[in-house]
C-alpha cells in the first residue's frame, strides 16, 4: 500500500482548499465589500486598513485563508503569497482567521499589520492521509471501489 507523506504536498492540499474556496465564494458571496455598511461601525469614514500574511504552521503561505471582522460580513480571502489587506471600521474588536483543516484563530484587531501562523487539525490530517491512501491505491480506470 503507498502511502503520500502530507507534509510534502501540502502545497498541493493548499491549492485544492483555494479552489474550494473559490467555488464556494463563486456561489454565494459570504464577503461584502468594503462600501457595504458594517455592523459596529456608525461612522463610515471611521477605517483603518489591516494587512498581514497566513502562513501554516510550516512556515508555508496558505492560500485562500478567510480573513474577517469578527460580528460583521466584512472580509477577504488570502493571495497565492498568503497576503490579504483590506479597510475595516476603527472601533473594531477582532479578526477571524479561517482555513478548511485548520484551527480557527481570533486575534485583536488592534494592530495594522500581523502575521499570523495557523495550526492544522490533527485528526483532519489523518482522514486526508486515508483518503489519499485509498485514491492511490485504485487503479485510475476503476474510479467506483471508492464508493
Amino acid at each position: 500500500m503507498k502511502t503520500i507523506d502530507i507534509k510534502s504536498n501540502s502545497r498541493i492540499l493548499h491549492w485544492a482548499f483555494y479552489i474550494f474556496l473559490f467555488t464556494v465564494l463563486s456561489v454565494g458571496s459570504v464577503y461584502a465589500s468594503e462600501d457595504t455598511p458594517s455592523v459596529l461601525s456608525t461612522n463610515q469614514s471611521e477605517k483603518k486598513t489591516v494587512k498581514g500574511n497566513v502562513m501554516d504552521e510550516y512556515g508555508q503561505p496558505l492560500v485562500g485563508v478567510a480573513v474577517q471582522v469578527k460580528g460583521t460580513s466584512l472580509g477577504v480571502v488570502t493571495d497565492l503569497d498568503g497576503n490579504f489587506s483590506f479597510s475595516i471600521p476603527v472601533d473594531s474588536r477582532a479578526l477571524l482567521f479561517s482555513y478548511l483543516g485548520m484551527k480557527t484563530q481570533e486575534v485583536s484587531a488592534n494592530k495594522s499589520n500581523y502575521k499570523i501562523a495557523i495550526t492544522s487539525l490533527g485528526a483532519y490530517k489523518d482522514s486526508l492521509l486515508l483518503i489519499f491512501t485509498l485514491c492511490s491505491s485504485v487503479p485510475s480506470t476503476d474510479i467506483s471501489a471508492l464508493y
